[in-house]
Parts: structure tokens; sequence; C-alpha cells
């Protein structure tokens, strides 16, 4: 029953095959490609790849990016940490409690 199930389903691509067939004699992936479609299995390959290419090219712009830090002079770097650390110091300094007044005795 699914082998006449399949066959149902596909009439009009096993049509267009049979008259390609019967002009030709000799067809190849591509025409059955081009009736049928892509095979699931090429699909997910496909899919894979592209998936393969998009993390291959985000690891390269990232090491782009980072090359492109260590390009920056030491001076530039140094200038780059002082205003880090000054930014941090600040904020550590807004956290501490002010200090206290001597209580007066009376």
């Amino acid at each position: 029953m699914r082998a006449v199930d399949v066959l149902k389903n596909n009439i009009k691509g096993l049509t267009v095959l049979a008259e390609l067939l019967l002009e030709k004699e000799v067809i190849f992936s591509e025409d059955l490609e081009r009736i049928f479609g892509k095979r699931k299995a090429d699909l997910i390959k496909e899919a894979e790849l592209e998936a393969e290419q998009k993390l291959t090219q985000s690891v390269k712009e990232d090491k782009a990016e980072k090359a492109d830090n260590n390009d920056t002079p030491s001076s530039e770097k140094k200038v780059k940490n002082k205003r880090k650390s000054d930014s941090s110091e600040k904020g550590k300094n807004d956290l501490k409690k002010p200090p206290r007044k001597p209580k007066v005795k009376e």
C-alpha cells in the first residue's frame, strides 16, 4: 500500500520523467532534481554546510577583531587601561560610607 501511495503522490513527476526518458533515453541527476526537487539528505547536508561556514566566518571575524585590538600601540593601551581603572576606582569610592562624625558629650 505504501508504494501505491508514493506513486499516486508523485504521478505528475513520474509522467514528466517517463516523457523525458522516451525523448532522451539517458537522464542525469540534474534532470531528476529538476523534476522531483532535491533529496532530503542533500538539503540537510547543505544546511549543515551553511551553518559550518557561518560559524567559520564568525570565528575569522573574531580573530581579525582581536588582531586589530592587538595592533593598538602600547601607549594607547596604557591610556585605555588607566581610564578603565579610574572609572572602576570611582565606582568603589561611591560605595564607601562617609566618615562618621564624632559624638559630642554634654
